[in-house]
This record gives C-alpha cells, sequence and structure tokens, in this order.
C-alpha cells in the first residue's frame, strides 16, 4: 500500500507524454526531463538515506520536483524542499504548474534565482542540505562552481545526485567530488544491465576508462549518485 501511494503522483506524472503550455508551445518531458525509473531511483534515494531537506537545482517541466516532492510527503517528520529555477519562464511556468495539479506547490519553495548565487551564500552562512539533485546549467564552468559550492553546503553523509550523467560537465562533478573529495559513488537500479554494460564500453573513449568502469555501472539510465564522506569520530 505504501509503495503504491509512493508512486501515484509520480506515474501520474510520466502518464501522458506531452505538455502544452497556455500559449499553445508543446514540450516533452522524456526530451528534457528524467525517465520514470530515474525519478523512483531519486525517491529511493530520499526514503533511504534519510533526507529531509532537499534542494533542487532545476526545475523545467517538474518531472524531479514531483518525484521528490512525493517522497518527503510521506515523512512523518518535517522536511524543506528549495527548489531554484531562474528560468522558468522559458518553459512557460509548466513545472510550477505541475506541482500544482498534484497538490505539491505547498510543499516546494521555489526561488527563481541562479544556483551559483544561491549556493555561495548558502556555503558562508553554514546552510546544511541531505541531498541535492542537480539538473540545471549544463555549462562545465557552471556545473564545477555548483559541484563546489554545493559540496560546502551537504551534510556529512548526504546524497549529491546528477541528471546526464554523460555530459562533459557532470563527469568533471563527479570526478571532482570523488577523487578530491572522497564521495562515494551509490549503486542504482539500472535500467537494463546490458544497456548499462553497452553505455560503458560507448562512453569509455569519450570520458576515459576510469569513468567507465567505475561510475556508468552504478548509474541508472543518465542518473548518477555520490554519498558525502562522515569524518571519523
Amino acid at each position: 500500500m505504501i509503495s503504491e501511494i509512493r508512486r501515484a503522483k509520480t506515474s501520474r506524472f510520466f502518464s501522458t507524454d506531452i505538455r502544452t503550455a497556455e500559449d499553445g508551445r508543446i514540450y516533452r518531458p522524456n526530451e528534457t526531463s528524467l525517465r520514470l525509473d530515474e525519478a523512483m531511483e531519486l525517491q529511493r534515494l530520499v526514503r533511504d538515506h534519510d533526507s529531509h531537506n532537499v534542494l533542487e537545482l532545476g526545475l523545467a517541466l517538474g518531472a524531479s520536483a514531483v518525484a521528490i516532492a512525493e517522497e518527503l510527503e510521506l515523512k512523518s517528520e518535517p522536511t524543506r524542499h528549495t527548489v531554484l529555477d531562474p528560468f522558468q519562464d522559458h518553459f512557460r511556468g509548466l513545472g510550477l504548474r505541475e506541482l500544482e495539479l498534484h497538490s505539491l506547490r505547498g510543499r516546494v519553495d521555489f526561488r527563481p534565482v541562479l544556483s551559483e548565487d544561491f549556493l555561495y551564500h548558502s556555503a558562508i552562512s553554514d546552510s546544511s542540505f541531505d541531498l541535492i539533485f542537480h539538473d540545471g546549467s549544463h555549462s562545465v564552468g557552471n556545473k564545477v562552481t555548483d559541484a563546489f559550492f554545493g559540496d560546502r553546503c551537504l551534510r556529512e553523509g548526504g546524497v549529491f545526485a546528477f541528471h546526464d550523467a554523460f555530459l562533459h560537465a557532470t563527469v568533471a562533478c563527479v570526478r571532482y567530488l570523488v577523487i578530491e573529495r572522497n564521495y562515494r559513488v551509490i549503486s542504482l537500479r539500472p535500467d537494463s544491465p546490458w544497456k548499462r554494460m553497452i553505455r560503458a564500453v560507448r562512453y569509455a573513449p569519450i570520458h576515459g576508462y576510469w569513468y567507465a568502469r567505475h561510475v556508468i555501472p552504478r548509474t541508472c539510465r543518465s542518473l548518477v549518485a555520490l554519498k558525502k564522506p562522515q569524518r571519523p569520530n
């Protein structure tokens, strides 16, 4: 029963392939957002890693926001879900509309601000998040900056997750967090073991043997997640 409740709103979001804005423009979530299996893994990360204070970078059409907000809604303890997206107008406000349609808008603290500005100020004010999900800007400069300041804002043992695991910007962030900050790659449930193997072979010449061996075999489609280390007692 809990599983059915957990999946209801997220499954409903993915039950239709298109979104139509008020001006008639059509958007397709499968071209801009994570897929249903990735959304379910994102929910599992929130659930299994005791995440109550979540920061999400990039709202777009609202797929990940619906998934995270739904999972947080089931927790008995107080939760906080902050979503940043200064370019929601580009999507005609459809991400916010989806949160409204799924009765989740009240659970989200939406801020139309740049992630680098928000994370910088959060870092210097000692703000702390349990989980950060990045599906915002995909430029190397923006994303690595977010990874640097996001690391300072993430609690010990927290989770840093990224969509678009095969973009150069994401690869740079993962390398930085794993190699220089000692994060551990979390093993996610695969969309398909064979497809994951094919991706490792395909991207090895592009992103290197280390990424193909240590990261891609732990992804779910294009979702990758890392766990921040805890200091020894």
